[in-house]
């Protein structure tokens, strides 16, 4: 995987260096319909390394766990097709833009789940050194976000208004985000890492990531001027941020 840190410039198959929070692939190609399984989710959407010839793992959404490489299932027959199928002549889009991950259609699965890579949106100064520096980044370069929308719950490649206002209120207009519907090639995607999942063990990201991630989580609001006392998510479930 032709993977590295978005700043030591080294490219490895690993997240090394200073800023394990984020990761930077050259020359990547989205499959948005590809299907994929990871322990707990079946999903569609794969992010391919050109260089490496191999799919992006970091990129993949943990749900008990972050995946390791022999936990994935890809549908290699799809796979193929669609590398087959003229897709590696697709123009490259020169411009850098940000992994966000997956939105879900649904209003509590989207709050819980699809704002988890999104930690960078925050405020810098609460952050911690090597967090701050990665956000930093990615905040001055005010590229557009991606993001794959699976067919599962409620099927649509569009934002709803109710994720359209909470973007918007965490600082991402909606004319910056991008909905990944087609086969994409880039030259350049960064991907922060993760800080969220359905039950991910908090305690093994932050040893990972040398961070307080669900801190992160919280702070994501803390610039809104739209997001107040007044709004009240309530959940059946018993996690929280």
């Amino acid at each position: 995987m032709s993977c590295s840190t978005a700043f030591d410039g080294q490219a490895d198959r690993h997240i090394t260096g200073s800023s394990p929070v984020l990761l930077s692939v050259q020359d990547c190609l989205v499959l948005p319909d590809c299907p994929v399984f990871v322990p707990n989710l079946h999903s569609h959407g794969v992010i391919w390394d050109y260089r490496h010839q191999d799919i992006v793992l970091e990129a993949l959404t943990g749900v008990h766990g972050l995946p390791n490489r022999g936990d994935v299932v890809i549908d290699q027959a799809c796979l193929r097709a669609q590398l087959r199928d003229g897709v590696a002549e697709l123009r490259v889009d020169e411009e850098p833009v940000i992994y966000g991950g997956m939105l879900i259609r649904h209003f509590g699965h989207f709050i819980h789940e699809s704002l988890s890579r999104l930690w960078w949106l925050g405020p810098l100064a609460a952050m911690p050194p090597h967090v701050r520096e990665a956000a930093e980044h990615l905040q001055s370069l005010e590229a557009r976000v991606c993001f794959f929308m699976p067919p599962w719950l409620v099927c649509g490649k569009d934002l709803l208004p109710y994720m359209e206002e909470i973007l918007a209120s965490l600082g991402l207009a909606a004319e910056r985000v991008l909905i990944l519907a087609a086969p994409r090639r880039f030259e350049r995607m960064l991907i922060p890492f993760q800080a969220w999942g359905f039950q991910l063990d908090q305690n093994s990201l932050d040893q990972r990531y040398g961070c307080d991630s669900r801190a992160l989580m919280r702070r994501i609001d803390r610039k809104s001027t739209r997001l107040n006392s007044s709004h009240l998510v309530i959940s059946y479930a018993v996690f929280c941020l």
